[in-house]
């Protein structure tokens, strides 16, 4: 874990490579040996250790998750929700948890549309009121602007950033509006001193 912190990625493989060989049942060093690999970005190594912890502790949620968000990664929904789902049934509490079965469910195309999105944002509303959690708000925001309500997503965005000022996408939401307010001031003031100079305003 040291080794992993200082972004040491091949040293913490290494290290946990050994590790694993004489104890391949245990479920912490597999989900460690899974994050490390899946640092580097060798997803079907990270996939498989994942497996592995799950197969000795099959309610590890946090492996449970780590391959929900790997497999949401790779744009394999049904696995991904599957994931989610199984998470949830072990931990219902877990806000990352609960927007992540929400996004699954919202983009997994066995579903019909109008049902997964309805479902979806019935989740990620439930998920914002019970837990006031800025992902919830900011996928919520991408929904309604998917479905053409880009007021509604503006106020999601808005809400992300009051919950978690820390959530990137959802600062860079609130920036963009920001920026686009003070653009159009800028061109309103031009526009009036222009007539104002012409004799032509009121």
């Amino acid at each position: 874990a040291i080794l992993l912190e200082r972004d040491d990625v091949d040293a913490a493989l290494r290290h946990l490579g050994r590790a694993a060989d004489p104890v391949p049942n245990d479920p912490t060093i597999q989900m460690t040996l899974g994050r490390a690999f899946a640092n580097r970005g060798t997803d079907a190594f990270a996939e498989k250790a994942f497996e592995n912890a799950l197969r000795v502790k099959p309610d590890f949620v946090a492996a449970r998750h780590a391959l929900g968000s790997l497999t949401l990664r790779a744009r394999r929904m049904r696995e991904a929700e599957a994931h989610y789902r199984q998470a949830v049934n072990f931990d219902g509490e877990d806000p990352k948890i609960l927007t992540a079965l929400a996004w699954c469910i919202f983009l997994n195309p066995d579903h019909p549309e109008g049902q997964r999105t309805q479902e979806a944002r019935k989740r990620l509303s439930d998920v914002i009121n019970l837990h006031r959690h800025g992902d919830a708000a900011y996928r919520l925001g991408l929904l309604l602007r998917k479905g053409g309500d880009e007021g509604g997503a503006q106020r999601q965005f808005a809400a992300a950033h009051r919950m978690d000022p820390d959530h990137v996408e959802a600062a860079r939401e609130v920036r963009l509006v920001e920026m686009r307010a003070k653009n159009a001031e800028a061109e309103r003031k031009d526009a009036a001193g222009f007539l104002g100079k012409l004799g032509l305003k009121k």
